[in-house]
């Protein structure tokens, strides 16, 4: 199934970034999960990651352009995973902080 790769999120508030380093392109495999760019903001930067397993059909970007919110910069032939957020966060959460104080008030 051919799936678009939209921009859905910018640093902070922002409603334009500037596409950063490009780690995937046009004919790469990937997984839910894979960091495929980064984009830059004011704000700072985040990882433009994917929801989808499959391949890279078109990746209509380059290092330095400049991207709106919901803009359409790509597809991909594969599947969407539901779950993509807990994919690559396994990590065991901290059940509580102590920050110094041995007993509690």
């Amino acid at each position: 199934m051919k799936l678009k790769l939209v921009i859905d999120q910018l640093p902070g508030h922002e409603q334009k970034g500037v596409i950063g380093k490009i780690y995937k392109s046009k004919g790469d495999k990937i997984n839910a999960g894979d960091i495929l760019f980064t984009i830059e903001a004011g704000k700072g930067s985040i990882k433009y990651k994917s929801k989808y397993n499959g391949v890279i059909t078109s990746l209509d970007i380059d290092e330095g352009d400049t991207v709106t919110k919901n803009q359409v910069i790509g597809s991909v032939d594969g599947e969407e995973v539901s779950n993509c957020n807990n994919i690559k966060n396994n990590a065991p959460k901290k059940t509580s902080y102590s920050f110094g104080i041995s007993t509690p008030f």
